[in-house]
């Protein structure tokens, strides 16, 4: 009887846990409006329902990972890579993740209408993934609780204490190694944004600090250390500005208009912040008197902020119409602060008739900057390569580098592209639509390239050129992301059906670290000189294992690995790269070692699986390549597959239960260049693999038309 009404008892507990839950996903479903194509309604993230996960760039719904989640974070990583805002709510308890790095940089979080929830989870040390994500509310009526209790290994009180963090009301910690004990100040160190709290009720003193609220420039005290508010100098304010002589910190905007001072050096705020959600740190410089103005203060900026409109609020530094500014030199001192990036500011600097800026583009600080516009001053900061236009070629005829990157849209192929030829650095993005351009050869000496790019962004994008048949970028050498946590995409899409990239132009994006969207191109026609010139490759063409030569390093065709050749498959050991897929099927091979000098795959065909691994009795360890391998460029990223079935139970276990024919390596950038879509019972249900089921499908087509005949 006893067993009976526990049974029962936990029945009930089951129904009620599955009614809360139902109700909680139905209050996300209103409150969002979600689509049901893009609504998760599990309870739980397992191997199961993780392949009912939409595949979405916006996913509602609650993630559940807990005791019952068999998913590595690479697994739940890569199922939500196509994910860049999740509305609903997260829940990880009694999870046995160690870390938290499941989501993609920089992902938005609606967390208004459920919550996020971290909680007894015993193994769980680190949560840096929190100060990536961009937590919202959703709602002004709404507010995003972020709860973290009883992760007994975790150390929350650097990350309270840094990031978006900073920004949630609703924050609780308790019963984690160290809690969130919120400093107001770190000396040198941290600036904070968007401080959604008291700071103090009254003027006073904060560890030996001055507070002063500010309410006027000549109410103002004399010797402030801390300034509450957002700081207007005006005509008038001269006199005052001596105040800010001891000033170390700034907590909201800093705005100096229409003055008559010469020079700014008492406003020498090291460390600004935002207070208000809907204010940015301001700085800017207009003097319609002719006054000169020099930017001695500006010693270190923090811009972030989670506004909705772009346009109407300016952020980073805005120096403009100073008739007599002659000297911005201080800006060169700029730092950026820890997980910061100046590349987050905007940088404008315009119609300042005097100020030569010559020196200043050369300078540390300044020299990578993607979003730089200056124009109207006596010397100016390169180009502005997003303002080409045909009728406006022949001016640039003298540009060396372009700011704000390069786009060339409708574009024919003209004669006057040779005005672009002596660029050899471009800061941006690169983004070339809609022409009829042939090549890219008139870009002759472009050799460098800088981005700044967030959340999978494409920085490299050739789309809808019908006539494009070759890439023809002689002197690149170049590519860099100067956010080292973001991956470089370049995207090579719709164009004619004979694009093609040469051996040695793969070679370079493999070099360059570079992964692609769609990549709609073919490997071109190729010399044995052509060749010779990488790195003494010898080129094979792959027809059986059994013909191939002893030391080949590129080969060229789709290599076929099957019973009895295990004792050719040696061949293999110094091969390098790989124009075609890889198949293994029915052999006896233990490991695939001989691979282990692999550096790339290139398969451009999303029609067959890049690589086949099946009936393999013995093989333990699958691993390909080494260190160096870092690559797939296939024609479709999010199309591209790898088929393990039928081989040694173990398969997994030298790569700790995960289903990576490459390694796990702590590198993200190269897990995800080198990441396939698993299939195969060996990496979940048993199934066919494409190019069977497409064989069963047409048997099967073949068979009903036969009945119907007959």
């Amino acid at each position: 009887m006893g067993i009976f009404i526990d049974f029962y008892m936990f029945m009930v507990l089951c129904l009620l846990v599955d009614a809360d839950f139902s109700q909680d996903l139905q209050n996300i479903i209103d409150f969002y409006k979600a689509d049901p194509k893009c609504t998760f309604n599990s309870s739980e993230l397992t191997s199961k329902t993780i392949q009912l996960f939409p595949q979405c760039n916006v996913v509602y719904g609650i993630i559940i990972i807990n005791s019952n989640t068999d998913l590595s974070e690479f697994q739940l990583k890569n199922s939500f890579r196509n994910m860049e805002t999740f509305a609903g709510g997260i829940r990880i308890e009694n999870a046995k993740l160690a870390e938290m790095s499941i989501f993609q940089t920089d992902i938005n979080f609606q967390c208004g209408a459920y919550g996020f929830f971290i909680k007894n989870n015993s193994y769980l040390y680190d949560a840096t993934m929190l100060l990536n994500m961009n937590l919202q509310s959703g709602s002004k009526n709404k507010e995003c609780v972020l709860s973290v209790d009883n992760n007994p290994e975790l150390d929350m009180d650097e990350l309270c204490s840094n990031g978006n963090l900073l920004d949630l009301v609703g924050i609780r910690t308790e019963g984690n190694l160290r809690n969130c004990e919120f400093i107001l100040f770190y000396e040198n160190q941290f600036v904070f944004n968007n401080l959604h709290a008291n700071l103090c009720e009254v003027d006073g003193d904060i560890e030996g600090k001055l507070l002063c609220r500010f309410t006027s420039m000549y109410d103002l005290p004399n010797n402030c250390d801390i300034i509450v508010g957002n700081v207007t100098i005006r005509r008038g304010d001269e006199e005052y500005v001596i105040k800010f002589v001891d000033v170390k910190y700034l907590f909201g905007s800093l705005t100096i208009v229409n003055t008559t001072l010469e020079t700014l050096e008492y406003a020498g705020v090291p460390y600004v912040a935002v207070l208000d959600g809907g204010e940015r740190v301001e700085i800017q410089l207009y003097n319609k008197d002719g006054k000169k103005l020099d930017t001695y203060f500006l010693l270190a900026i923090f811009c972030w902020s989670p506004v909705e409109n772009e346009e109407t609020l300016p952020d980073g530094v805005i120096i403009q119409n100073n008739t007599k500014l002659t000297n911005a030199g201080a800006l060169d001192k700029l730092v950026s602060f820890i997980d910061e990036d100046m590349n987050d500011c905007k940088f404008q600097i315009t119609n300042n008739p005097i100020l030569d800026l010559q020196n200043l583009c050369d300078g540390y600080a300044l020299a990578y900057l993607v979003d730089f516009e200056t124009y109207g001053n006596l010397k100016n900061c390169g180009c502005q390569g997003n303002a080409i236009y045909p009728s406006t070629l022949l001016g640039f005829q003298n540009c060396t580098y372009f700011y704000n990157g390069l786009r060339l849209y409708n574009f024919s192929d003209t004669p006057d592209l040779k005005s672009l030829s002596k660029i050899g650095t471009i800061y941006g993005n690169i983004d070339i639509q809609n022409s009829n351009l042939q090549n890219l050869s008139f870009l002759e000496n472009f050799q460098y390239s800088t981005v700044f790019s967030k959340n999978e962004e494409v920085v490299f994008n050739i789309q809808n050129n019908p006539n494009m048949t070759r890439l023809d970028l002689p002197a690149l050498k170049n590519m860099d992301n100067s956010n080292s946590n973001a991956v470089k995409i370049a995207n090579f899409e719709n164009l004619h059906p004979d694009f093609c990239l040469t051996i040695s132009e793969f070679w370079l994006f493999y070099e360059l670290e570079v992964s692609f969207k769609n990549l709609h191109a073919k490997l071109c026609e190729y010399s044995e000189a052509e060749v010779t010139e990488i790195e003494d490759e010898e080129l094979c063409i792959f027809e059986s294992l059994d013909k191939l030569p002893d030391a080949c390093k590129t080969i060229v065709g789709n290599i076929l690995i099957e019973s009895g050749d295990e004792k050719n498959a040696e061949k293999l050991m110094f091969v390098g790269s790989l124009f075609g897929s890889l198949t293994i099927r029915d052999t006896n091979l233990a490991d695939l070692k001989f691979l282990s000098k692999l550096n790339f795959i290139v398969f451009l065909d999303d029609n067959k699986n890049v690589i086949e691994i099946v009936f393999n009795e013995n093989l333990k360890d699958p691993r390909i390549g080494g260190k160096t391998f870092t690559n797939v460029f296939t024609r479709s990223f999010e199309d591209r597959y790898a088929f393990i079935q039928y081989n040694h139970p173990d398969i997994w276990n030298s790569t700790n239960g995960e289903c990576n024919l490459f390694g796990v390596v702590e590198d993200d950038k190269v897990m995800y260049r080198t990441s396939l879509n698993y299939t195969g019972g060996d990496c979940g249900p048993r199934m066919d693999n494409k190019s069977t089921s497409r064989n069963i499908i047409a048997s099967l087509i073949l068979v009903i038309t036969f009945s119907l005949e007959h």
